[in-house]
């Protein structure tokens, strides 16, 4: 399995996500996007490897994803002053996209 193309989806997904639900905030969200898949990219291919193999179930995937949410909302609202609640409920479709792409993938 090829992270790089995980990552080349999860790019042209989310920028749908932004285009479409989320256009007021898509200037702020592109680096916020950035940062995230930047942050991630080491624990995302550990973690489809595992996937891939079985040795992680998709519900712990989702788990795993789900735990990096928090430490995510407060990087981003760190480097940019969204509103809070704007920014969780973007960042949930965020997790739950990678979550879709990578399944997709496995």
């Amino acid at each position: 399995m090829n992270t790089d193309d995980i990552i080349l989806e999860l790019k042209k997904e989310i920028n749908q996500l932004l285009e479409t639900k989320y256009f007021e905030l898509k200037e702020e969200a592109e680096e916020i996007v950035k940062v995230t898949l930047e942050s991630i990219k080491i624990k995302l291919e550990n973690w489809t490897a595992l996937l891939s193999t079985g040795e992680l179930t998709p519900e712990e995937f989702e788990y795993l994803l789900k735990t990096e949410e928090q430490l995510l909302i407060l990087k981003a609202l760190q480097a940019k002053g969204i509103a809070r609640l704007e920014l969780k409920n973007f960042m949930q479709d965020l997790i739950g996209t990678i979550i879709q792409i990578v399944l997709k993938f496995i």
